[in-house]
Formats: C-alpha cells, structure tokens, sequence
C-alpha cells in the first residue's frame, strides 16, 4: 500500500488462482474506489505473479514490483519485473528486472523508493548455479530506465560466501545506493553482516567485495535476521536482529557509517533492545527530523507485543527534535557588499533568523533578520546582503529564533573582503532615507578625503567628513535631521599618496 502524490492510496495484493494473479485499486480519501468497482487484475497465460510492492510515482501513478514464477517447487523458475501504473491505472509500461530466473522460490524482494518517483528492488539469487547466494539490486526511473547493469548490479564478488536478504537505501542527494546483506559461509553456521555503496550508475564504491562491518561469528554462537535500511543527513542506517546460539533473537542492535563506510556512532554498534524474548518482523522509518523509529514483534510479557524505539542520528536511544536543520552557511563578496546564503533541511516552529556581525569573532551585533518557514520537512534556501562592507576579514552568524523565544546560534564564518583597486563612491544606503543614511566610498590607496553636500542648487549645505583615510573600503554615517525634505548631491574629492586624484558626485533623497 503506497499513498500516491494526488492524496490517495493505492493497494496491491494477490489473488489465489490457478497461476496466482495481483490485483490494484486505488481508494480516494473519502474511501471511494476510483479504478472501477471491481480491482484492476494483471496476470500471465504462463507465470504466476507474487508478492507484488509497490512504490509511489510521479502523477498520480505507482510503479509495481512483483516476481514472475512458472513450474512446480522446487523446480521453479523466478524472474523480476516492474510495471508503471498511470493515475487511472493504465498500465503505462513493463520492464524486466531481473529475466535469468535464478530467484529461489519464497524469495521475497525488498522494495523501497528513491525519493524522484523511481524505485529500487534488493534481492538475492544464485545465477551462477555454485549454491551460492548473491546479492543485486536495481533502481529504475519513473520512465522505466534501469538506471544499473541489466538483471541487476552485484553488491560482492566474494567467493565461497552466501549473500542473503540484501536491503537497500538511497541518498537522493548524491544518487549513491547504499546495499546491506547477511553474510555466512557456505554451510550457514557462521553470520556476518557487509555492505556496498553503488554509484548512480551502479559502479561498486567500496571495493569489489564490499565493506565488512560485522565480522563472521564463531560457528553456531549468533543468528542475524530482519534487517531493515535507512538514510538521513548523509548517513546510512542498518538494523537487525540479533540471535542467541539457542535460536533467540533477543537483541535489537543497529549503526550508523558514511559515505566511506565509517562507524559513526560510539562503540560502532548500538543495542536497541535486549531483554531476553524473542522478537520478530523488525520495521523502520526516518522522521522529518533525521531520528530512526524502530518496531517489532515481541514476546517477554504475552505471545503478541509490539515494542518500539527511538534513536537519534547521534547512536542516543530517545527523540532528538532539532528546531532548524542547517544544512549549510556560506558567503560571497561583491564589490562592498556581503552576500550571505544558508539552506536548512527541516524547520520546527522557527521565527526566522537574527544576521550577527563582528569584526573579531567575539562581540557579536545585530544586524538583520529574515523570517523563517515555521514548521516545514521541505529544504529551504535563504540570503541577506550586507551592504557598504568594510575591507578585511569580517565574522557572521545565525541566530535561530523559534516562535516561543528560544533561539540556537550557529557556528561563525569568516569572510574576507579584499582591499580595492579603484576609487569609488558608492550610493548612499538607505535611499531614500529619514533621518540617517551611510555614505561608502572605496580607496586603492592611503587619501585625504573630503565629502561636501551641495542642494540642487549647487550651494554648500555642510561637509560631511574631510581627513586622511588608510586604503580600503569606508563607511560614513550622515545625519540629516536638520535638513528638510529633498534632493541633495554629495560629492567625494581624494588626493591619494601616489599623486592621484578622484571626484564623484551623487544623488540623496531624504523624505520625512
């Protein structure tokens, strides 16, 4: 079941006949059926069709993935494919995942979506007939494009391995997959857990043979099951139940590593849960807010528990809710004027954001404030100019403040603002202006500098500022609050050190 991006759902399951069938229907909000009142069926005059998934689409569709078997157990022959559903259930296009028919019966592929309305499937098959399972994986676009190698990318070339139930999870920021499988020996006595990290075009990343990340146990000391894939903030998450060497699986455990594979949490793994019953059926999701929601089937009070666990993307048990998301923070320079740009991934209750400047990167001022999103799971871009900026290095941060008062600052940049090569004088800022305005003139080098204001009349009204300047970036501060209403002209006149000269004259409107 899959809700869809037109605000329905869309369920699909199989009907027992006598080669098994999928029927799809897609249910309104109101709980109407918009694809007829009887469900739409797909099947085969030769194969039977099992254990379909599906995966939400772009327009209203879904793409289905489903497994084609023909003949008896055990001599079936089981293939993959995946079709495109449009919004009215139009079957908009077929094709083959994977077509050698290598799947073992009662192999259930894991399906999950890529976040750009394409899906990937994860499974695990023996194509090279040496009774040996391998793992692959597809990713296939809202077009049908298989975006890997035909029949699927191979996580491992390690030989003398079983590579069983692969899952999967997809970065849609970098377009890498991240694959995890349970590793044993040949006589399956001995459980591992390794991974791979496929580029968008299904190259293997992390060595032919993939990263370890739990070695090979001692023989018959622990059992590895449910295993079940995340990605948040960069990170890919595993989990898994753990068993006993008397068949118990009585831990939940998990970790976290990055895109090369590293550990990123405290002591590598972390135990979710570990009193001693048996648990089951292990399920996983992400929250806007990057923390990982675990639950499972449990068995230390009665026969049908259901437990559940937080754990944020520090390794922490428990909800990590961060107010703002900063994704990034960074700055660029024109002429004498900052441009400051940041992006968060998820807002919570957020105001907006206060600008801070200093010279020093200790005694902080305000200096600006742009309004948040209030409380979004959507990426959000933001900027702010800081005009007549003087030349050197110059600090700014981010003061988060949400709608309740409580504000979070954020790490400082630096931002160096380089001498100029010409004289300038640059429009006042504000403009107009009631009652102060700032007057910015640039100097390539050490000047005596004068600023007249003239009316339009050409008349002296006062001198605004007139002394040596060091070379760079100047701002005046100018008070007209003895001046009316009008249009005034200053003028900038330097004699620099190297004998040259500068006059510039412009426009003010002060209104009140």
């Amino acid at each position: 079941m899959q809700k869809t991006n037109d605000g329905n759902i869309v369920v699909a399951w199989i009907i027992s006949a006598a080669r098994s069938q999928v029927g799809l229907q897609k249910i309104s909000q109101a709980g109407a059926k918009l694809w007829g009142s009887n469900p739409i069926i797909l099947q085969s005059a030769t194969e039977g069709l099992n254990y379909p998934d599906i995966v939400t689409s772009d327009s209203g569709g879904v793409i289905l993935f489903h497994t084609e078997t023909t003949g008896n157990f055990p001599a079936q022959t089981v293939k993959l494919r995946a079709k495109k559903l449009s919004s009215t259930g139009t079957v908009s296009w077929d094709v083959s995942i994977q077509n050698i028919g290598t799947i073992a019966a009662f192999t259930v592929p894991e399906v999950y979506p890529d976040n750009n309305f394409g899906g990937l499937i994860a499974w695990h098959d023996d194509r090279d007939n040496n009774n040996l399972q391998s793992a692959f994986v597809q990713r296939v676009s809202s077009s049908g494009t298989l975006y890997f190698p035909v029949n699927g990318a191979e996580a491992s070339l390690l030989s003398n391995r079983h590579k069983f139930n692969p899952v999967a999870a997809f970065d849609n920021t970098t377009g890498d997959t991240y694959v995890f499988w349970k590793e044993t020996e040949p006589n399956q006595n001995q459980n591992g857990i390794t991974g791979q990290k496929f580029s968008s075009n299904g190259t293997r990343q992390w060595t032919d043979n993939g990263k370890i990340f739990k070695d090979l146990s001692a023989p018959n000391t622990i059992s590895i099951s449910y295993l079940t894939a995340e990605m948040g903030n960069g990170r890919a998450y595993l989990f898994y139940l753990e068993g006993n060497s008397s068949g118990l699986n009585d831990k939940v455990e998990g970790f976290a590593c990055d895109g090369s594979g590293n550990f990123l949490w405290p002591g590598n793994f972390t135990v979710l849960s570990n009193p001693t019953s048996d648990k089951l059926q292990l399920v996983s999701t992400v929250d806007v807010y990057k923390n990982c929601k675990l639950a499972w089937g449990d068995n230390r009070l009665d026969a049908s528990g259901i437990y559940a666990q937080d754990i944020n993307p520090n390794g922490e048990l428990g909800n990590s809710v961060v107010p703002v998301e900063l994704v990034s923070f960074s700055a660029d320079v024109l002429e004498n004027s900052v441009v400051l740009n940041w992006v968060t991934a998820t807002e919570l209750n957020n105001l907006g954001f206060e600008i801070e400047h200093s010279i020093n990167n200790h005694n902080f001022r305000k200096i600006g404030f742009v309004p948040g999103s209030g409380t979004t799971a959507e990426m959000r871009s933001y900027s702010f100019v800081v005009q007549n900026v003087s030349s050197g290095i110059q600090y700014y941060r981010l003061k988060q403040v949400d709608f309740g008062g409580s504000s979070t600052l954020y790490n400082s940049i630096e931002v160096t603002v380089p001498m100029p090569d010409n004289f300038v004088l640059y429009q006042n800022h504000p403009n107009p202006f009631n009652p102060n305005t700032t007057i910015s003139f640039s100097l390539p080098v050490e000047a005596d500098v004068t600023i007249k204001l003239f009316n339009m009349l050409g008349q002296e009204i006062t001198k605004i500022t007139e002394g040596n300047f060091a070379a760079g970036i100047h701002n005046i501060n100018f008070d007209a609050q003895n001046l009316s209403s009008g249009v005034y002209l200053y003028t900038l006149e330097t004699a620099g050190v190297d004998g040259a000269g500068f006059k510039s004259t412009k426009k003010m409107l002060l209104l009140r």
